[in-house]
């Protein structure tokens, strides 16, 4: 959304925001997907770490949100454009991601026990 407003255009930078709102939803969706799989305790229903929407979602994204506005910038301010740096968000991004491999870990230790036949 930031990028668009520095750019001056308005129009996209709310279709940028419609886009992070869709993105939400999509994290939602799996979310869900999630604690029904966890729910099963690993029994029957396979558990997909990445399931194909998100992969279909990342390709639509891109190629209808990212790539005109990485065009844009290199149309705007040529081959010299200065990126500014990611560190800050990729160290706070690999600590967050460090969480859920813990856990997927502890899970994938403890025994898988069969369900009761009731």
């Amino acid at each position: 959304m930031r990028n668009w407003q520095a750019l001056d255009q308005p129009e996209r930078a709310a279709s940028a925001r419609r886009w992070f709102h869709a993105s939400l939803a999509m994290l939602m969706l799996m979310l869900q997907s999630f604690t029904s799989a966890l729910n099963t305790r690993l029994g029957t229903e396979p558990l997909l770490l990445l399931h194909p929407a998100s992969l279909l979602f990342l390709l639509v994204w891109y190629f209808a949100a990212l790539r005109p506005q990485t065009r844009l910038v290199k149309a705007h301010f040529g081959a010299g454009y200065r990126r500014k740096r990611w560190d800050g968000v990729r160290h706070t991004g690999g600590r967050a991601n460090g969480i859920p491999g813990r856990f997927w870990f502890m899970l994938g230790l403890q025994p898988i026990r069969p369900r009761s036949q009731a």
